[in-house]
């Protein structure tokens, strides 16, 4: 059953003015000598009208034969002041709005020396066209800019608070920059986006089988998923090829097969093992046959979080069938793990028809055993831990895809906790060896799973 699958790899780990009332006042006395001369006039009297080049009626001195009209003392257009002002500022005076006319000379009432003709605004002490605001009395101060080490920032762009981007450089492998800082990527392939991956063993080697369509530069050395495929049943068997090879994949005569399937935005992988039309090809009823879809940190995959920060994310598709009471199918999610030279193995029951249940006390653990002497193995029912997928009945018929996030601290806790498993002396000293999707399929049994958007995460990130 999957379990003996990485004992193989067992070994592996791992932030003044004066002015303008003095002129005002002058516009006054400027003012009172004009209407004393239309009051004591000896040719118009008190109440009498006035004409013709007399004094109007309207005024003491007609400002047409030469007098002050009655609306001002003396008339700015024959060289008086209006009664506007004081003295007008189009003939030389200022206006009774200023004391002295920024126009001609002067400051307006609403400054005392006009920043149009060099003085200051009285909104200003010193303005700013001519040297500076009332507001910059005294020369800001020179801007301190900041480093991406004073602002705590790894990568991207930053101001450095002048209104200057900084550089603060690139992350390295496996890490992203998330809002300045780099952030850890596991896995090799973030999503599930290229087809590289190989079977153990080496081309030549009896089936082996490879698919490079995607590898990086073309080296699997920079990473590649692993494949396995065993027909066994008990430990360390295999029947009729190799350990973790023992049926070659996508023989056209053979029962397992995979393919990678494009949309428009994705790529999936689709396994899957036909043991009902292929049946001659297996050594027996009794036969357990699984596949196995692998990221294993000694064969170019990971890189991986600490053991209980593991999670990982995973869209599937799962059809089954079982056309004999004997048959049966399941399809599980699994990880090994590694600490005190044993491996420790748990997967995970996402669906299954007529699988047994070893351990009937517990409805959320259904396998449980020290395999071997370096190889522990809990196999739990997802149901207990929300990860589980409904399944087509019809061979070749895809269901509803499900979104399923395995954290694997709690999986862990739980089966330590149920001793099911040995607790680690050090959580410190514990890796994870690799990940794997797989179905597994018993007798005629019929089982297909569709996978995308596979992903290494971890709590510690979220």
């Amino acid at each position: 059953m999957l379990s003996f699958l990485l004992s193989v790899f067992a070994s592996s780990h791992r932030p003044g003015c004066i002015r303008p009332v003095c002129w005002l006042t002058l516009g006054w006395l400027v003012l009172l000598p004009a209407c004393s001369s239309v009051d004591s006039s000896p040719d118009v009297a008190a109440g009498d009208a006035v004409s013709g080049t007399d004094a109007d009626k309207r005024d003491a001195y007609d400002r047409e034969d030469g007098g002050a009209d009655i609306t001002d003392s003396y008339d700015s257009e024959d060289g008086g002041a209006d009664i506007t002002d004081s003295y007008d500022s189009e003939d030389g005076g200022a206006d009774i709005t200023d004391s002295y006319d920024s126009e001609d000379g002067g400051a307006d009432i609403t400054d005392s020396y006009d920043s149009e003709d060099g003085g200051a605004d009285t909104t200003d002490s010193y303005d700013s066209e001519d040297g500076g605001d009332i507001h910059e009395e005294i020369p800001p101060d020179t801007c301190d800019p900041a480093t991406c080490e004073d602002l705590e920032i790894e990568c991207g762009k930053v101001d450095d608070g002048c209104g200057t981007m900084l550089e603060c450089g690139e992350c390295g492998p496996h890490a992203e920059c998330q809002g300045g800082l780099c952030m850890p990527v596991f896995g090799w392939d973030p999503g599930l986006t290229r087809r590289c991956l190989t079977t153990t063993g080496s081309p030549g080697d009896e089936n082996y089988f490879e698919v490079l369509t995607d590898c990086i530069d073309g080296d699997l050395s920079k990473g590649q998923y692993l494949v396995a495929v065993e027909s066994e049943n008990g430990p360390g068997w295999s029947c009729p090829g190799p350990i973790n090879r023992s049926l070659l994949i996508n023989d056209p005569e053979g029962p397992v097969s995979l393919d990678f399937v494009e949309s428009s935005s994705t790529l999936s992988v689709d396994m899957k093992v036909d043991q009902n039309t292929y049946f001659d090809q297996v050594c027996g009823e009794d036969y357990f046959t699984w596949f196995a879809f692998i990221e294993h940190g000694q064969v170019n995959g990971g890189p991986f979080p600490p053991a209980r920060s593991l999670i990982t994310h995973h869209v599937i598709n799962f059809a089954q069938w079982t056309p004999y009471q004997t048959d049966a199918t399941r399809v599980t999610l699994g990880a090994e793990f590694f600490w005190d030279g044993i491996t420790h193995m748990v997967d995970v029951f996402i669906s299954s028809s007529n699988w047994g249940d070893a351990v009937p006390d517990d409805p959320c653990v259904r396998f449980a055993q020290r395999w071997t002497d370096d190889l522990e193995y809990v196999s739990v029912d997802g149901s207990c831990f929300g990860l589980t997928s409904d399944s087509s009945l019809r061979p070749f018929t895809r269901s509803q895809d499900v979104v399923l996030d395995a954290h694997w601290g709690a999986l862990l806790d739980y089966c330590i906790n149920n001793a099911y498993l040995t607790a680690p002396s050090n959580w410190v000293q514990t890796a994870v060896q690799d990940v794997f999707l797989a179905i597994e399929v018993k007798g005629h049994a019929v089982a297909e799973l569709w996978h995308r958007d596979f992903r290494i995460l971890s709590e510690q990130s979220r």
